[in-house]
């Protein structure tokens, strides 16, 4: 069959023998331009010739191409069948390559389906850390509003206790006025009643129940305050002299009826009335009114306290371990401008502080009593907080205190070095349940440390009691103030 020539021709390309055939000159041979179009043939198979389809001319066919004549244009523009036949070989020579194309198309259309699940796998991912860090930022206000309405709170909370404290100041100075009222109307019957009557209730009381309930350690009698202007005086020193409690088992025994019918009259007392006197801190009766049910203790009760529990470590050897306490003014001076020895350096005279088991300290922070304990025995720090804190600020400063202390008075021996290789603890302790107990749980702190049978070693003390008890011990401490000024 006839077969266009044309068709043998890549797209884009034009055979050099399709162009027109050039004049020839007179006298020349058709055989002159042999060589030269033959060149250009050649030269036009290396131009168009494509390396993946294989095709190459033997040198045999080179010097024959170069040594044939050129053709007519007939038979340039003839397709011969041998023509068409090299024609479709080399058309079968390029299936293979056709077949590689389609493969690499396939291979690339699967590629690309591969690809786009793994693309919306990463897309889901950044829009999923996109979402993360929103959250993150988000996170991040609301914890900022978080803190700023934490702060509000803390003010609301502050100003509400100053509010509770004037309501209890207030409260107080009614029940004060309804007291003094009451002690009045019953002076009034008192000086009703027979004398067959005053004669048996003084007989109740011992020789010399008349004088000063008060028993000052201190020998000026300019300390003594006369006590005929309260007429509850001659009745509570009655009490006490009637009662047979040692005052060492107050807080541990059942208070009888005696002392039940004293605590009661020593909340009654003026608030000028001093009551006791012997710790070397003077508890007078507006004291001893904060120890009424969800009061504040005061600076003097916590003074007067601690040097109770002193004062029956010494007396009292079998019972108490040997214990030196401090005042509530101790801590505030030492821990001045973060650390001040200088302010506290004539509170140890001696070197007796170191002959004891245990030192404590009452911990006054503004609104809130705790209690510190070092431990010299075993070389530990306590610190009791009722509300679960920790300090270790406190702490610190005891042990760095010691270790100035220690090197003051006893220079001869190595340095303590307390504050560097002690222990430290904050121990588990009964916690409060309301905003007006921690001055009790902090005495009841420093009697349980003092005291042999609730002693645990290094790990401090024991503490029975619990947040219900703290109304039956704020009377026991009053109970305890009173028979030992008594005694």
């Amino acid at each position: 069959r006839q077969v266009d020539a044309s068709s043998l021709v890549p797209r884009g390309s034009r055979a050099p023998w399709t162009t027109p055939m050039q004049p020839r000159q007179p006298g020349t041979t058709p055989f002159a331009s042999a060589t030269p179009r033959t060149d250009e043939i050649l030269r036009h198979l290396s131009v168009t010739r494509r390396p993946s389809v294989g095709f190459s001319l033997s040198p045999t066919t080179v010097s024959r191409l170069r040594s044939s004549p050129a053709p007519s244009f007939r038979e340039r523009a003839r397709v011969t069948p041998s023509r068409a036949r090299r024609g479709f070989t080399l058309y079968d020579r390029l299936a293979p390559v056709r077949a590689k194309v389609r493969a690499a198309r396939t291979k690339y259309r699967e590629s690309i389906r591969g690809t786009l699940p793994r693309l919306s796998i990463v897309d889901a991912a950044r829009a999923r850390g996109r979402a993360a860090l929103e959250e993150e930022r988000a996170f991040a206000a609301n914890v900022a509003r978080v803190a700023e309405q934490s702060q509000d709170v803390s003010q609301a909370l502050a100003e509400l206790r100053e509010l509770e404290a004037k309501v209890f100041a207030l409260k107080m100075r009614e029940e004060a006025v309804a007291i003094r009222l009451g002690a009045d109307r019953r002076v009034r019957e008192a000086e009703q009643v027979s004398s067959s009557e005053d004669e048996s209730s003084l007989s109740e009381a011992p020789e010399g129940g008349s004088g000063p309930i008060v028993l000052l350690s201190s020998d000026d009698e300019s300390e003594v305050i006369d006590d005929q202007h309260d007429p509850w005086v001659d009745r509570l020193a009655g009490l006490l002299a009637a009662d047979v409690t040692p005052f060492v088992d107050v807080m541990t025994q059942p208070l009888c009826e005696t002392l039940e019918q004293a605590v009661d009259g020593a909340f009654e007392a003026n608030n000028e009335t001093r009551l006791c006197g012997v710790t070397g801190f003077p508890v007078h009766g507006r004291d001893i009114q904060t120890l009424l049910p969800h009061a504040w203790l005061n600076d003097e009760i916590i003074n007067g306290f601690y040097g109770a529990v002193q004062h029956m470590a010494e007396s009292h050897p079998e019972s108490f371990l040997r214990v030196r306490t401090f005042s509530s003014f101790f801590y505030s001076k030492v821990s001045r401008n973060g650390f001040d020895y200088s302010s506290v350096r004539r509170w140890v005279k001696n070197g007796d502080l170191f002959d004891v088991d245990r030192l404590i300290f009452p911990i006054h922070l503004g609104n809130h009593w705790t209690c510190a304990v070092i431990d010299l025995r075993h070389r530990t720090v306590l610190y009791y907080d009722s509300l679960g804190g920790k300090n270790g600020r406190c702490r610190s400063t005891l042990l760095r205190w010691l270790d100035e202390a220690h090197a003051e008075h006893r220079p001869n021996e190595p340095p303590l070095e307390a504050a560097k290789t002690w222990r430290s603890v904050a121990p588990s302790v009964p916690l409060q349940d309301n905003m007006n107990d921690c001055g009790v749980f902090s005495c009841q702190f420093a009697l349980a440390s003092a005291a042999k049978d609730q002693d645990a070693g290094e790990d401090g003390a024991t503490f029975p009691f619990r947040a219900r008890d703290m109304p039956d011990l704020r009377r026991r401490m009053v109970a305890l103030l009173l028979k030992l000024n008594a005694e």
